[in-house]
């Protein structure tokens, strides 16, 4: 059968559809355009939105949106954040209805395995932290630490990693409650960078996750820096008189973590008002003795939070001084050189900032129970450890370049990076190892006086180079001056016979203006208590001081001075100092013409101050009130005061005459 015909008979078999015999006639077959409509009327174009109750826009109260936190679906918990975090902003008054349940729905998601979830819930804390006090806070820290706590500890590594920021949160709205409860989170830092150690002869060794997106050091790095973080608030809340064990973990409120001392001194007021009490005893000096510590022989392997204060500073110092050694030793150069990368000059800075911190506690527990067995006892065990590991290649410095970009090239750090590190002279390393080497040597032994000699040579090359250094360096600078000078400088003169001259570097330095005016203001302070202790004056000699002590008068015709100098001005001149009064006795007209302006600091009563710099008239010998007639008229009270002191000092002539 041929093509067309076969189309015909399939043409043919189709179903055809039959017209409608009836159509519509012309003019009426065109559609309709005209509409009825009704106005579109908007009663609020800008609705609220939140309602009285707290509700958002979707009609979700809070406890729907704590609901919606344990939702398995991703997305809704991460909606469920956002929507809490609106709610904690715009109605924290409504939030704190529910806030024991909303810290336990924003901690839990902490543990959260979704990296986003995670990073929504540490917004959310901040939130939730920020409008809240410390005293609201109490009651449910031990939640936020619970969970704190398990995401330190956690199986994922990226859990561990971002536990950190939780931890930054913390330290940043509730540092007192940190500093309360440290001892429950300080073994949370050292599982995350060590382990129990079987064979070594320390407690700990650092330990090596290879899971981890950073390297090993660059992991400890950021532990490291939230611990020094968390070591700064204990230090601030142990300087105001916060315990820093619990004396009853059960009860775990602030009231009993920040219990003051009371002093022996404490100046108690007469009123009338009310009757007053006068305790016979004092309270904590009556411990009560837990038997059990008493006679277990693993006291000393017990963790921070089973001991009392000194043991807990005690065995903080045990576990993170050989971490913190093994820590440098692993990254510092072979052959203990002095050039170092800047991977290991932020481990060394960190590293020593974590020991610096160590023995301020120490020290400030001493000073408190007025009991020095714990700086003994530091000195003893780490000195040794401390010098050869870390002081072998001082004075360190960078030895990387740095790369102009913003954006970090391979294997070459950035201005930043150098600049967090220390910088590429290693200043701020330098010197924190010089104040600890000192802290750890006030009797300096003779194993060490190479060691000591080299840092004072290290100062004295680069006292210059402090002049713009940032604030940071130089407070350091000014507090390694006052250890090698004041509390070193009557041992240290002994055994380095260039301690002297180094003095005179020093005062020479401070008059060439080499300093900010603070730091002048430090070093002048510092200058003073040396003139003020007499052992050290006579350890330096009077040489050391020959070209400072003629300038000081000066100070007594600018606007401001210090009460602390002029306490220094006094006994020099009842000391019948030569070379300070014949200058004072030249200045006297400038000095009596500045009186009625000079302000004087550090004081509250302003004609106290004056009278002190009228006193130092006394010891002037060609002085007479013939001189002050100017000041009848300018000030009365300040010439009625100078008329009484040439009384005296005419009876004193006399007398001595």
């Amino acid at each position: 059968m041929p093509k067309h015909q076969k189309f015909l008979k399939s043409e043919k078999s189709k179903v055809k559809l039959k017209d409608k015999d009836k159509k519509l006639p012309k003019g009426l077959n065109v559609t309709k355009t005209d509409f009825k409509v009704k106005k579109i009327v908007i009663n609020e174009q800008i609705r609220n939105a939140f309602n009285a109750d707290g509700t958002v826009i979707r009609k979700e109260n809070i406890k729907e949106l704590l609901l919606k936190l344990q939702h398995h679906n991703s997305g809704y918990r991460n909606e469920g954040l956002r929507h809490l975090k609106e709610i904690l902003t715009q109605s924290p008054s409504e939030a704190s209805k529910h806030f024991g349940l909303i810290v336990h729905g924003i901690s839990q998601l902490c543990l959260d395995s979704e990296k986003d979830v995670r990073h929504e819930s540490f917004k959310a804390l901040s939130i939730l932290l920020s409008t809240t006090t410390s005293d609201t806070l109490v009651p449910f820290f031990d939640t936020l630490s619970t969970f704190l706590r398990c995401a330190m500890t956690h199986l994922n590594v990226n859990i561990q990693e971002d536990s950190l920021f939780m931890l930054d949160n913390l330290l940043l709205y509730a540092p007192d409650l940190v500093a309360a409860n440290s001892n429950k989170i300080f073994m949370g830092f050292l599982d995350m960078i060590s382990k129990v150690s079987v064979d070594s002869k320390s407690e700990r060794t650092l330990a090596v996750n290879l899971s981890s997106k950073f390297t090993s050091v660059k992991w400890r790095s950021k532990v490291l820096d939230r611990l020094l973080g968390m070591l700064k608030v204990m230090v601030g809340a142990k300087r105001s008189g916060k315990k820093l064990v619990n004396d009853n973990d059960a009860v775990g409120t602030l009231t009993l973590k920040s219990e003051t001392k009371v002093s022996g001194c404490h100046t108690m007021y007469y009123t009338d008002m009310k009757p007053m009490y006068f305790p016979l005893t004092r309270s904590y000096l009556n411990r009560n003795c837990a038997l059990p510590v008493v006679f277990d022989k693993k006291t000393l392997s017990a963790s921070p939070q089973q001991l009392d204060e000194q043991e807990s500073i005690q065995k903080y110092a045990e576990l993170l001084i050989p971490l913190m050694i093994e820590t440098w030793m692993e990254v510092r150069p072979p052959n203990s050189e002095p050039d170092i990368s800047n991977e290991a000059a932020f481990t060394l800075k960190i590293s020593l900032e974590i020991l610096d911190k160590i023995h301020e506690l120490i020290i400030l527990w001493c000073k408190e129970e007025n009991n020095d067995s714990l700086i003994v006892w530091f000195r003893e065990h780490w000195n040794k450890e401390f010098c050869s590991n870390f002081m072998a290649g001082f004075p360190y410095k960078q030895n990387e370049g740095c790369s102009a970009s913003k954006r970090k090239s391979k294997g070459t750090p950035t201005e930043r990076d150098v600049h967090e590190s220390g910088g590429s002279r290693c200043y701020q390393q330098n010197l924190n190892l010089s104040i600890l080497f000192c802290y750890l040597n006030k009797n300096l032994h003779r194993n060490y006086i190479h060691q000591a000699d080299q840092i004072v040579g290290f100062l004295k090359k680069n006292l210059s180079e402090f002049e713009y250094a940032p604030m940071e360096v130089s407070s350091l600078l000014v507090k390694l001056l006052r250890e090698i000078l004041i509390e070193n400088g009557e041992n240290w003169a002994k055994v380095l016979p260039n301690l002297r001259s180094f003095l005179r570097s020093v005062i020479q330095t401070y008059q060439h203006n080499r300093f900010s005016r603070d730091i002048r203001t430090r070093i002048l302070i510092l200058l003073c208590d040396i003139v003020l202790n007499w052992k050290l004056c006579k350890v330096y000699g009077d040489n050391s001081f020959a070209s400072w002590l003629p300038t000081l008068p000066t100070m007594l015709c600018q606007p401001y001075i210090s009460h602390h100098v002029l306490v220094t001005f006094s006994v020099l001149a009842k000391q019948n100092n030569d070379l300070f009064l014949k200058n004072l006795e030249h200045l006297v007209p400038n000095v009596l013409e500045n009186l009625s302006q000079i302000q004087v600091t550090g004081i509250d009563d302003l004609f106290e101050g004056k009278k002190m710099i009228a006193n130092l008239l006394f010891w002037v010998a060609k002085w007479t009130i013939s001189q002050d007639l100017s000041l009848s008229e300018n000030n009365p009270e300040i010439f009625k005061y100078l008329q009484q002191i040439a009384t005296l000092k005419e009876q004193y002539l006399a007398n001595k005459s």
